[in-house]
């Protein structure tokens, strides 16, 4: 069973509610696997002169951030989009907070009707990282980073029927 998580944000002063459910195991799967070549292709130039410890520790060393930024920096944007809108669709808006069983599918082409706000957009898109890929997380707060989220939950439900 899919995991699905309902939480709410404030968008041009409304209070708006989403649900983000998990992939399917074979497209996040996929998800990560392409992540993975673009990140490996970026941080070396090649794909086949990737070495895992050599990134990892060029990520661990006293200059990580500069390292993970020149990463990014060199990633093909247009390789990287329907990465990042793959995630978007995993996020649906729920219109009455009280029905949740109703809801409508966010895409690239229709979010915009939904919310105002570009910060948001990013939250939805984290909320989807969060819901497919946890088992990525320790479970520690990293050093500087004990404050609270900027989102509310509302209410959580442990799967989809799907």
């Amino acid at each position: 069973m899919r995991k699905e998580v309902l939480f709410n944000i404030t968008d041009d002063g409304r209070q708006l509610t989403f649900k983000v459910k998990q992939m399917p195991a074979t497209k996040g799967e996929r998800w990560v696997n392409r992540v993975i070549a673009l990140l490996a292709n970026s941080a070396t130039g090649q794909v086949s002169d990737f070495e895992f410890s050599k990134l990892k520790a060029k990520f661990s060393g006293p200059d990580k951030l500069q390292e993970i930024f020149k990463v990014i920096g060199q990633l093909d944007y247009d390789k990287v989009e329907p990465l990042y809108d793959e995630l978007l669709n995993c996020c649906e808006h729920v219109p009455d907070p009280t029905n949740t069983s109703f809801s409508v599918p966010c895409t690239a082409a229709n979010v915009d009707t939904v919310i105002g706000e570009f910060k948001n957009l990013y939250r939805l898109r984290w909320e989807a990282l969060k819901v497919n890929f946890d088992f990525f997380q320790t479970g520690q707060i990293a050093q500087g980073q004990q404050g609270q989220p900027s989102i509310t939950f509302a209410k959580t439900t442990a799967t989809s029927g799907r």
